[in-house]
């Protein structure tokens, strides 16, 4: 009897380490221009694409998104923020010390009266963004900014899944 229920602890685990998720990143947008009234679309990016990401997936059967509070708690606790200077190379240290595979980065800038998106997902490993993965020079009014999350998730979504 041992033995059969220990078989099977065995074949479980093996199962389930041969479907562990990959853990994903989604961080706040760069606002590249600065301006003040950019900086609430850097938040709703993270927060948007981090919904739709989880809704893509809601059992955790493929990948793991790591909460934005988690994110925003370690780069406290090495009193990170976004204008120092060693910004970028803390970013990536605590994306590889949360155990991130892959993570999806963005920026934000105004161009007339619209604002400017580029996000890509990047291999943690590597730090470079996977080519097919990338979305570049969307435009959209502030007051649209909400009607492209979805099209983001989708486009991005092969990519977090690694493929």
């Amino acid at each position: 009897m041992k033995s059969k229920l220990f078989l099977l602890l065995v074949v479980i685990l093996a199962t389930v380490s041969m479907h562990a998720q990959d853990k994903i990143a989604v961080l706040p947008f760069t606002n590249l221009d600065g301006k003040e009234e950019i900086n609430e679309f850097c938040q709703m990016f993270q927060d948007s694409l981090i919904a739709h990401f989880k809704a893509g997936d809601p059992d955790e059967l493929n990948y793991t998104i790591i909460s934005a509070d988690i994110i925003a708690k370690e780069l406290d606790a090495i009193g990170t923020y976004p204008t120092k200077p060693s910004y970028q190379d803390d970013l990536w240290g605590v994306i590889e010390k949360l155990g991130c595979q892959r993570a999806v980065m963005g920026e934000l800038m105004m161009n007339g009266k619209k604002i400017v998106v580029n996000v890509s997902v990047y291999d943690v490993e590597l730090r470079l963004p996977m080519p097919k993965h990338q979305i570049r020079n969307l435009f959209a009014p502030p007051e649209r900014m909400s009607s492209l999350y979805p099209r983001i998730a989708k486009k991005l979504r092969q990519g977090i899944l690694g493929n």
